[in-house]
């Protein structure tokens, strides 16, 4: 079997397999692509564990895929939880929200895999930095406009 070698799907198609494959208590880990979750998961660097959840697992800095209610799919933190409506934001999103419904949640994060290694979204380290940049986010723009500029992101 041939390792690193990519294969690209319709995201529709993608996104109803890792749909039923977590619904039936699989674990699917995928490359991450875009910019919105920077500094924490970097754009086709690091592959994210999505998995199975229950609905208390869904609160405030638990990482989601879900579906917006705009109709696209996205993989940002839950920054606010209101009955089933969930207000989300990517790390590397300043201001931006997308609103979704428990309903369509379709994972939450258990795992980033960065260069070879698992980092736990369980782990102490993980939590630490993901608590602190929530805290961060009415100041946020100084630290990723540094980060930005130390890292220069790449096209989509």
């Amino acid at each position: 079997m041939e390792t690193g070698k990519r294969i690209i799907i319709n995201k529709e198609v993608m996104m109803d397999e890792i749909r039923k494959l977590i619904s039936e208590g699989k674990i699917v880990s995928i490359t991450a692509k875009g910019h919105s979750m920077n500094p924490f998961i970097r754009h086709l660097r690091d592959q994210i564990a999505i998995g199975p959840w229950e609905d208390s697992q869904l609160k405030k800095g638990t990482a989601v895929l879900a579906l917006t209610s705009s109709g696209s799919y996205v993989f940002h933190r839950i920054i606010k939880r209101d009955g089933n409506i969930l207000t989300l934001a990517g790390d590397g999103n300043i201001y931006q929200t997308e609103t979704t419904t428990t309903k369509d949640v379709i994972g939450i994060l258990y795992s980033v895999i960065r260069k070879g290694r698992i980092y736990s979204s369980e782990g102490f380290m993980w939590k630490a930095y993901s608590q602190l940049w929530m805290l961060l986010r009415p100041v946020r723009r100084y630290p990723l406009g540094l980060w930005r500029r130390l890292n220069p992101q790449e096209p989509l």
